[in-house]
């Protein structure tokens, strides 16, 4: 059984998301992931924290419904995965590498939600231009992804899961390959768009400080098979900035997590 260091305030809000018992095994022998048990509420910003080949990418794509499970049960908003495929909009994915299509300028890369749930042209172009000025890209908005940088292409991204207003937005490592300078840029981005739009959010990472940082819930778990080892709410009050980096509070809180990995 996980060891759980509760938040009283986030346990009386609605559930989002619950995983009861589930395991994910490949040929018939390769167990990814087993006796997982995973409660998310509404609104929360949770973190799945471990090492590569532990499963948090599998949970992640088990929530979207882009996998199904071996064995247990996976429900989303209170349906089973995978039927939010037919409520466009309310779920959005951010994977690792930007995924935006080169043909496409940066304003139909964006729209691209919007058009694919029937909006009318005019209204998702300027949904898309909206969202593009909120992550300081509205300058930029007809050229193409190859004239982007790296940090550029993920806030396109990230505009692109958020302009259906989604009330899930799930994120897979999506600054690892990002510079040290524009990953802390684009984590403050994140937090200020989770708290302007209130969706709720599921962040993989194997970055210890990104998710403490970040989070309202660390979900600390191991590998061989992926299970859950620990969750840890993080205490400190939104909205955070840089300074609370190094305080006694927050190294502490880095400490458990380090020890909750290792034990």
């Amino acid at each position: 059984m996980a060891l759980t260091f509760p938040n009283p305030a986030m346990e009386a809000r609605p559930v989002a998301i619950v995983l009861r018992d589930v395991g994910m095994c490949y040929d018939g022998e390769t167990w990814a992931l087993r006796d997982v048990n995973l409660t998310v509420r509404e609104g929360e910003f949770v973190s799945l924290l471990g090492p590569s080949g532990c499963g948090k990418s599998t949970i992640l794509r088990t929530i979207a419904g882009l996998q199904t499970v071996t064995s247990g049960s996976v429900e989303v908003l209170g349906s089973p995965a995978g039927e939010l495929f037919n409520r466009r909009g309310e779920l959005s994915f951010v994977f690792q590498e930007p995924t935006l299509m080169p043909w496409r300028s940066v304003l139909a890369n964006v729209a691209l939600p919007l058009e694919l749930m029937g909006v009318p042209k005019r209204e998702r172009l300027s949904r898309a231009m909206e969202m593009l000025a909120m992550v300081g890209l509205d300058s930029v908005a007809n050229k193409l992804p190859r004239q982007l940088s790296g940090g550029m292409k993920m806030r396109v991204s990230i505009a692109r899961a958020l302009v259906s207003n989604p009330k899930l937005l799930l994120l897979d490592e999506p600054f690892a390959a990002l510079d040290e300078i524009t990953r802390e840029r684009l984590q403050e981005e994140l937090l200020r768009l989770w708290q302007r739009f209130g969706m709720t959010v599921v962040f993989v990472t194997h970055n210890v400080f990104e998710a403490v940082y970040l989070s309202s819930r660390v979900v600390v778990m191991q590998a061989n098979p992926g299970t859950v080892r620990a969750e840890l709410s993080i205490e400190t009050p939104y909205p955070r900035s840089r300074e609370v980096i190094g305080t006694p509070d927050f190294m502490n809180m880095v400490a458990k997590a380090v020890q909750l990995l290792g034990d």
